[in-house]
């Protein structure tokens, strides 16, 4: 954690390992367009890109992440022949097991979207077994066969696996079979009207369980805050979906800060404020001259001396890096419900890929920090509740950050379009968008999920 702090504001960047994972792709790549339409433009290096949705509890915190391929990957794939279907978990399975997931997770899960044809697969053992949901698509004929599908989920639980599995309409009948064995069992809200899923909740948490935990349950796909309201009701355990990060309540977030005053200080400082100015503004406020001098005088700072003068912190914090901490501020939020907690950490993933692809782009000269601030006000009317428009008209940013953020313009905006098309799974869009950035497409993947773990222990901090 020490060396993480310290390297939170620091620009040197460590070197980059290589990725074989590319060797895997040039051998299943031909396998994977076999089984796409004629009109699929999906490249070699396109196909690995890891879709990751948050997995909220009910506390309202992010309890995990389900992973997958590219939707559309996922699509076409799911019900396709069993080698296709058996090389795009063999690829995802490959694609998380070259990333240290178990550095990523931290105490959160990993629900890991397999068919039950690739339970044998070798590379499950390089998953976190601890952190791991297998959580299986059940084909159709599971309900022809539910005792060989519960023979072979035994199996993969005696290797300390835990075993998750979608119910569909088409899967309903297997649920007692199969669910008994299972840890976790999914929902699609989409595909039940509200009283189906109230019944399949109540019949899933009355079956007699062969395993020694409670059965817990994960309502997917859900797109509104009332149809969250309708499965929290219901009692699902675990809830995932659009209605997430939606925009749906424009309610600024509770904070124990003035934002305004935060808001005013960044104008002050990019005006051209003396340091003594921006202090004495600083005094103004006790708990934004407190979280300073905690900061400042925090070990990750490495200061031989306590500093007790603002103008002093200042100094040594430096202008630039004073603006990006200022910027954080604005998402530090007192009891953070669900929504503010995902999109505390989706703007600072954003933020922290575009500074990371910045710094890989060939082109270079760009500015890491503009690039940072960029992914990070590009959410700022979720946190305050008003038109990025309004947000953005109360703050002195740079012209780059503006026009990037306003009007999807100038050199900044590709960045953060990337950075939106790989929350939104927009598989072409990555890979085109890579290109005009000018970074490698096949390091997005590494970049995006090194934001993610960088972004988990800032949100803590702030939390």
């Amino acid at each position: 954690m020490l060396s993480f702090l310290r390297s939170f504001f620091a620009s040197e960047r460590p070197p980059v390992e290589p990725d074989s994972r590319l060797d895997r792709l040039n051998e299943v790549a031909p396998l994977i367009r076999d089984g796409a339409s004629a009109n699929d433009a999906t490249s070699k290096k396109s196909a690995s890109f890891v879709y990751r949705e948050a997995v909220l509890n009910r506390n309202e915190r992010i309890a995990g992440y389900e992973f997958s391929l590219h939707r559309r990957l996922h699509s076409r794939f799911t019900d396709q022949r069993i080698t296709v279907r058996r090389v795009y978990d063999d690829l995802l399975i490959r694609s998380l097991a070259s990333f240290n997931v178990e550095h990523l997770l931290g105490h959160r899960l990993a629900f890991v979207d397999v068919s039950p044809t690739s339970l044998d697969n070798p590379q499950l053992a390089s998953l976190p077994i601890g952190n791991t949901v297998l959580m299986l698509d059940l084909p159709e004929e599971a309900s022809r066969e539910p005792a060989a599908l519960t023979a072979q989920l035994a199996s993969v639980i005696a290797r300390g696996f835990r075993i998750g599995c979608r119910i569909r309409p088409k899967s309903v009948a297997v649920l007692g079979e199969v669910a008994a064995a299972c840890d976790f069992m999914q929902i699609l809200a989409t595909d039940f009207d509200g009283i189906e899923i109230a019944d399949l909740v109540t019949r899933a948490k009355a079956l007699p369980r062969s395993a020694p935990t409670p059965l817990q349950i994960l309502a997917s796909e859900i797109n509104t805050f009332d149809d969250f309201q309708l499965c929290f009701r219901a009692g699902f355990d675990f809830f995932q979906g659009p209605f997430v990060t939606s925009r749906e309540h424009w309610h600024p977030p509770k904070t124990e800060l003035d934002r305004a005053n935060v808001i005013h200080l960044l104008n002050e400082l990019r005006g051209g404020a003396e340091n003594s100015e921006l202090a004495a503004l600083m005094r103004q406020d006790p708990v934004l001259s407190y979280k300073m001098l905690r900061y400042i005088n925090s070990p990750a700072m490495g200061l031989r001396q306590k500093i007790t003068a603002l103008d002093q912190a200042l100094v040594v914090l430096g202008r630039e890096k004073f603006y990006r901490w200022l910027s954080l501020l604005l998402f530090d939020v007192r009891g953070a419900g669900f929504s503010e907690r995902a999109l505390i950490e989706q703007a600072l993933v954003r933020a922290r890929l575009m500074e990371r692809l910045g710094a890989e782009a060939r082109t270079g000269g760009l500015n890491s920090d503009l690039l940072f601030l960029t992914g990070l006000f590009s959410l700022l009317d979720q946190m305050m509740g008003q038109p990025i428009e309004a947000v953005l008209s109360k703050v002195t940013v740079p012209e780059e950050v503006q026009s990037a953020v306003l009007f999807q313009s100038g050199p900044f905006a590709p960045f953060l379009l990337l950075s939106i098309a790989c929350e939104s799974g927009g598989l072409g869009d990555i890979a085109s968008l890579a290109g005009t950035c000018d970074v490698d497409a096949e390091i997005v993947n590494r970049e995006l999920l090194a934001a993610l773990v960088w972004a988990q222990e800032v949100g803590e901090m702030i939390d």
